[in-house]
């Protein structure tokens, strides 16, 4: 078997879990409220990069990779032979070269180390200072850009952080290797220490990295940073020094100036929007998808939404926009950000679900980034409970009494797997779990009300607050899969008693879309910890109903990829992507799908089943 590539990108899954806003009073005091609270709400946070649950493993794309083919339908595997390789500088298509971030050879500075078949082994510096980041840098480390500076082989991008021992402001260096000279360079106000990395594609077709503000910028109460950093930074090799971002890059204004409480997210993605054959970066807030020209980095469009719109009290989600953002454009050109707010399917210990969960599409009309607009939504439910404020204990006898809308807990939890877009009887769909709850274990009421009673998020009520919410995940109910067309939100099929694991069309050789499906049948646990698992079906869909294509030999689950979001899919949280771990096992041109007992099963064209590769 190939040897799987480690990860390459730095995520930390602090999703601002299951903070609860204080009562309708407005929606800036909610979002102010949000910003303030949201670190307190990755107490249970997973550091993806250093342990994942039973049946997940990490993956990366492949650095050289242009950002619509980062989550590919297929394993990330390598064949090379040692020396092994980890990125291509000459562009043949072959890996001829590792690149590593690490402490200088005799200094405690920072340096990218070279070792390579087609320039010199060494280093160059990045940095006189340390590379320690105390927040999250999120985006590859290194990514392969193309060449930008007159160099025969590409130039590489570097995501790091500069350790000023108070703060550690990340970094974005474009690195020349051939020349060993560093080519650009831009850093963040030392007061920030969260940041988005990516690429966007230019017209010629070559990489232009960026650096960009990330989760809570916005927020002035020193959570995320003393200040406001509100802008992005755009590799332009050549671009004058006069520019913010320095020599080199072009500035973007990512403030939010109709809004006096804007909120940062996460990520974002990447989608021509105004015609010019360049990439265009949207970046996403709470309630806000703000799009930035990628040539110039002038704004394109700040489109505000409510995806709760009517439902009371308004404005309770405070506008959480996490989940996956999957840019697309359909067949009559209309342009679409299809944005599911559910958790990666697997993830039954997450007992908030995403928080606050919907699916929605944004849309805008070819090259008319002005018409974005929300075209639909369907809001599914909020974890927990908003309350009236304000907290006091006079109330906290009887918190029912203070109820502005009750919890969802487990009900119609989303499980998301890869951009949850797929094509059902020639119609775009989308297509994702949920959990229909008979009844919560505990909604932790008292508990949840208590944490907002001054003094407020104690580490002692918020552990008490947590611990009784998570018993959630042993919620009585049913999963169920639904499909919805992907242009009005209309229903497409559905029912109850299945869990989709994932789908590809490289499983059979008539390369027809197959959903690998668990049936789960009658009321059982959410987290399905009641139940042995069953043998995984591979279904299709044809005229709204699943068709049988066959069993896999035995019982178990499949292993799930945690894949990095880059390109045209990006995020609004601290997530992954859920991909199914595929390979050609055994190199019939077929992928195989790799069981979290360790079996690969894949289709045999000797006797068309299923079998163990």
């Amino acid at each position: 078997m190939a040897r799987r590539a480690s990860v390459a990108f730095t995520i930390s899954m602090a999703c601002a879990l299951a903070r609860c806003d204080g009562g309708p009073t407005t929606v800036d005091a909610r979002v102010t409220a949000d910003a303030r609270d949201a670190l307190r709400d990755a107490a249970d946070s997973r550091d993806v990069t250093s342990s994942q649950p039973d049946g997940f493993v990490d993956s990366a794309t492949d650095a050289t990779s242009g950002p619509d083919s980062a989550i590919p339908d297929s394993a990330v595997t390598d064949a090379r032979t040692p020396p092994e390789y980890s990125h291509d500088l000459d562009g043949d298509g072959r890996t001829d070269t590792n690149l590593a971030v690490r402490a200088c050879a005799g200094s405690s500075g920072t340096c990218l180390a070279i070792d390579s078949s087609v320039v010199r082994a060494g280093e160059v510096a990045l940095s006189a200072m340390g590379s320690r980041c105390s927040g999250s840098v999120v985006g590859p480390t290194i990514r392969v850009i193309g060449t930008h500076a007159g160099s025969p082989l590409s130039e590489v991008a570097v995501a790091h952080c500069v350790d000023l021992r108070t703060t550690t402001p990340p970094a974005l260096t474009v690195v020349d290797p051939d020349a060993r000279t560093v080519v650009a360079q831009t850093i963040a106000p030392a007061t920030q220490k969260n940041a988005w990395v990516d690429a966007l594609r230019g017209s010629d077709d070559k990489l232009y990295p960026f650096l960009a503000p990330s989760y809570g910028d916005g927020d002035t109460s020193g959570t995320y940073g003393s200040s406001i950093w509100g802008r992005m930074c755009i590799f332009r090799a050549g671009a004058p020094a006069a520019s913010p971002c320095g020599a080199g890059w072009i500035a973007g204004d990512t403030t939010i100036p109709s809004m006096p409480n804007w909120f940062r997210e996460v990520g974002g993605y990447m989608q021509d929007l105004d015609g010019d054959r360049w990439e265009d970066v949207t970046l996403t807030y709470h309630s806000v998808a703000l799009a930035i020209s990628g040539r110039t980095g002038a704004a394109l469009s700040a489109l505000a939404y409510d995806v709760a719109a009517g439902m009371a009290p308004a404005f309770f989600h405070s506008g959480r926009n996490y989940g996956t953002h999957a840019a697309s454009r359909a067949a009559d050109g209309t342009l679409r950000t299809t944005i599911v707010a559910g958790a990666p399917v697997g993830t039954f210990d997450d007992y908030n679900c995403n928080v606050s969960r919907f699916i929605a599409v944004l849309d805008s009309r070819p090259a008319t980034p002005s018409s974005r607009r929300l075209a639909w939504t369907r809001y599914m439910g909020f974890a927990s409970t908003i309350f009236n404020g304000p907290f006091t204990s006079e109330f906290a006898a009887n918190p029912a009494s203070r109820v502005a809308r009750p919890a969802d807990v487990m009900h119609n939890c989303v499980h998301r797997f890869s951009d949850s877009r797929s094509v059902i009887d020639g119609v775009d769909s989308i297509v994702v779990n949920y959990f229909r709850q008979d009844a919560p274990v505990d909604p932790c009421l008292s508990l949840q009300y208590d944490l907002y009673v001054p003094p407020a998020w104690t580490e002692a009520k918020s552990t008490a607050w947590y611990s009784c919410f998570a018993r959630n995940v042993r919620a009585r109910g049913t999963w169920g899969m639904m499909a919805l067309r992907e242009s009005d939100g209309q229903s497409v099929t559905g029912g109850l008693g299945v869990y989709v694991w994932g789908r590809s069309n490289r499983l059979v050789p008539s390369g027809e879309t197959l959903y690998l499906v668990e049936r789960v049948s009658g009321a059982g646990f959410f987290d399905l910890s009641d139940r042995a698992p069953s043998a995984i079906a591979a279904l299709s869909l044809v005229r709204g109903l699943f068709q049988d294509r066959g069993t896999f030999p035995g019982s178990g689950r499949p292993v799930i990829r945690q894949v990095a979001p880059s390109g045209s899919l990006g995020v609004g949280s601290y997530t992954f992507v859920a991909e199914l771990d595929t390979q050609d096992a055994d190199g019939d041109g077929l992928l195989d799908v790799r069981m979290r007992d360790g079996r690969w099963v894949g289709w045999d064209r000797g006797s068309n089943a299923w079998i163990v590769k």
